[in-house]
């Protein structure tokens, strides 16, 4: 009913509705300001009533269900939303003031939305903002996006879209060009004014639209060219609002598949795509002495190879603009060289550029560094990162990611003492891009890694085939290699592919979620729980029988058997006898007693199945592994090593007091760390990926 829970202050915490909610009133929980959580909105719900949530407290991520048509005025407005908003499919209607939150990274707008009224997105920093192919969006309102300061990403419009409305694009001062389509016939007053850093503007318009007043106000006209139909030159260049750019040409497809390339010191070749008009001749008008581009001419579309020369090590420097994370530019200066590519469309004297940059660094693209094992033939882990262009490397930012990542696994028990049983390798790999892609945002990473509805997943192949470019690795052995692979990426994300030979990939993002849902406890719940030890998840997110669950959001108890039929999963047990579970030896020994028990509640349900131990890294990434993980981790150690495992020895070696564990991490420190958990609800089983790894040899 309406005002159900209206000014509520003594709800706290997150707010998680149920999945049998078809229905909810407007205001219903307006001004609960304590709520400073996550929402979790039910998929049965169709529409989200006016100022339902407004002025809740709630951080974090927020998804739209599939289901839901319409959302309503104010629905959303003045929550402290800093995650990602994630639109369901379906929705048609966007009203005022939605979503006047925090909300960060990239905007998908689904193609059902046909609305966008006033200040529905005021206020928030996205960085980029993506329309679906096939949008009917007919109407963007006033200052619908205003004062989105940190959009850095071409905006492109969507064809269909009549009117933009007054100081829509408001101050949004970074975003650097837009499109505009052929279908609009309105731009309000203001619509794109303080957009300072705009670069370029392209109006696909035949008849130049209607401005109001002050529509571009605060943008440098004289500093670029608007691009229009080769037929509408002159009537733009006469049109009110207009005819205040000083450069007005016909628009041509003509450029290049990227704008930046960074490399390091050595060669390094890549080929790109190069758009011309069919039939225009096309050269390289200018690039610098150390690069070379093949050919160097041509007529039509065509595919360049740009090389760039091996560097000697240097002092000088190059200086360029960046934009930080608070949408502020500033100014960074490296030790290497730096240049720019120009392209000339000979007939129509049309240019686009390409900047080059080379860094002098100490790391090298395909670099193995190796800590060989001073105890037995040597545990193989091989820790790679991915979505690193070569500024993050000769800024350290790998090397600081993969040290942190190494310092956490063997931080903890017990491999903190059989650390000289481990040959530890770091293998350097350049991406052509820095950050992760997602389904609409694509970025060229060295291993493929993207956002996927499954979790963040890299191309497997390629990852073992660099894998073995460690001296000990090979295909045969790769069952008993683990690979770490660090994404450069702050979201939670991590997940475990594994296969039925024991093989694995564990994923660590470098999470800047609050402890213990950090990198430090990705890493060693992923990689250290299920990579090597072959640890099954612990924790719980149905109340229900897991011999009786059916539902489709996680795994049940076929595959948990699956596991146990590998060998797997020796951290929990459907069998309830303390007679015959895998533990049971540990109940009578005298340092175990009273740590070790029966705790119903493991593998996502809370009845049928059992687990050792109260609470352990395996249910919420807390720097502990129980009494059976351990022994599990030490019987796998021991056997890749090639010695044998002894019970007593373990016994003799266990370190159970938890405090021995160097669990100290950025989100115990005083670095500035996310201030909710958005990994609530992206925890990801581990995925099975089949018998064994598919490897080409021949790529290595």
């Amino acid at each position: 009913r309406e005002d159900a829970f209206n000014s509520c202050s003594s709800m706290a915490g997150s707010l998680i509705l149920p999945e049998s909610l078809e229905s909810i009133g407007p205001y219903a929980f307006r001004g609960c300001s304590m709520l400073s959580g996550t929402l979790s909105i039910p998929s049965k719900l169709t529409e989200i009533p006016d100022g339902c949530f407004g002025s809740c407290g709630f951080t974090g991520d927020l998804i739209i269900p599939d289901n839901i048509k319409s959302i309503r005025m104010n629905a959303f407005g003045g929550c402290y939303f800093n995650g990602q908003l994630i639109l369901g499919a379906n929705v048609s209607k966007i009203s005022i003031g939605v979503f006047q939150c925090a909300f960060q990274g990239e905007l998908f707008i689904p193609k059902s939305v046909q609305l966008i009224d006033d200040n529905a997105f005021a206020g928030s920093n996205f960085s980029r903002i993506v329309f679906e192919e096939g949008s009917e969006l007919v109407k963007i309102g006033g200052a619908a996006f205003g004062g989105n300061r940190r959009i850095s990403e071409p905006v492109v419009l969507p064809e269909g879209l009549i009117t933009i409305g007054n100081q829509a694009f408001f101050d949004c001062s970074n975003m650097p060009s837009v499109v505009i389509p052929s279908t609009v016939t309105t731009i309000g007053s203001g619509a794109f004014a303080n957009c300072y850093y705009m670069s370029n503007m392209q109006c696909n318009a035949t008849t130049p639209p209607v401005v109001g007043s002050g529509a571009f106000d605060g943008i440098g006209k004289e500093n670029f060219t608007l691009e229009v139909p080769e037929q509408s030159v002159s009537l733009y260049q006469t049109a009110n609002g207009w005819a205040d750019f000083n450069r007005i040409s016909a628009y041509y497809d003509f450029s290049i598949s990227r704008k930046h390339m960074r490399t390091l010191t050595a060669e390094y070749t890549k080929t790109y795509m190069l758009r011309v008009p069919s039939g225009e001749a096309w050269k390289v008008e200018s690039c610098p002495s150390w690069v070379s581009v093949s050919p160097s001419s041509g007529v039509g579309r065509t595919e360049v190879n740009i090389t760039v020369s091996e560097m000697p090590r240097t002092t000088e420097t190059f200086s360029f603009e960046y934009m930080d994370a608070y949408g502020n530019w500033s100014e960074e200066t490296h030790e290497g060289r730096a240049g720019e590519i120009v392209f000339l469309l000979e007939s129509k004297d049309r240019r686009v550029s390409m900047d080059v940059q080379q860094y002098d660094c100490d790391n090298y693209d395909g670099q193995v560094i190796a800590q060989n094992a001073s105890v037995g033939a040597g545990v193989n882990i091989v820790f790679m990162g991915d979505c690193f262009d070569a500024r993050d490397i000769a800024m350290d930012s790998y090397m600081e990611g993969i040290n942190e990542a190494i310092g956490y696994y063997f931080a903890i028990e017990p491999y903190k003492s059989y650390r000289d049983y481990f040959n530890i390798y770091t293998i350097v790999g350049m991406s052509d891009d820095s950050g992760m892609g997602t389904v609409n945002t694509v970025k060229d990473a060295k291993f493929g890694s993207q956002y996927s509805l499954s979790g963040i997943a890299p191309n497997t192949q390629a990852t073992y085939e660099y894998a073995m470019k460690a001296a000990t690795v090979n295909e045969d052995n790769l069952n008993k290699t683990l690979v770490v692979m660090v994404e450069n990426t702050q979201d939670y994300g991590g997940i475990c592919y594994m296969w039925a030979d024991g093989s694995a990939i564990a994923v660590c993002p470098m999470s800047r979620d609050a402890y213990p849902f950090d990198f430090r406890g990705i890493v060693q719940h992923e990689a250290g729980g299920h990579g090597f030890a072959k640890l099954a998840d612990e924790y719980i997110y149905h109340n229900d029988f897991i011999e009786n669950c059916i539902c489709p959001c996680c795994s049940h108890l076929k595959e948990f058997r699956a596991g146990k039929a590998l060998g797997w999963y020796r951290n929990l047990s459907t069998d309830g006898n303390y007679n015959s579970v895998e533990w049971a030896h540990l109940f009578a020994h005298p340092d175990y007693t009273n740590i070790v028990d029966m705790y119903e509640g493991g593998y996502f349900h809370s009845r049928g199945i059992y687990r050792s131990e109260a609470n352990s890294c395996m249910n919420n990434n807390v720097p502990y592994y129980s009494a059976i993980s351990r022994q599990e981790m030490v019987d796998r150690i021991m056997k890749y090593a090639g010695l044998e495992f002894s019970l007593e020895d373990f016994y003799a070696m266990d370190v159970r007091d938890a405090s021995n564990n160097d669990f100290v991490t950025r989100a115990l420190g005083n670095e500035e760390t996310s201030v909710y958990n958005a990994s609530l609800g992206k925890q990801k089983a581990p995925k099975f990926m089949g018998e064994k790894p598919q490897i080409n040899t021949s790529n290595q």
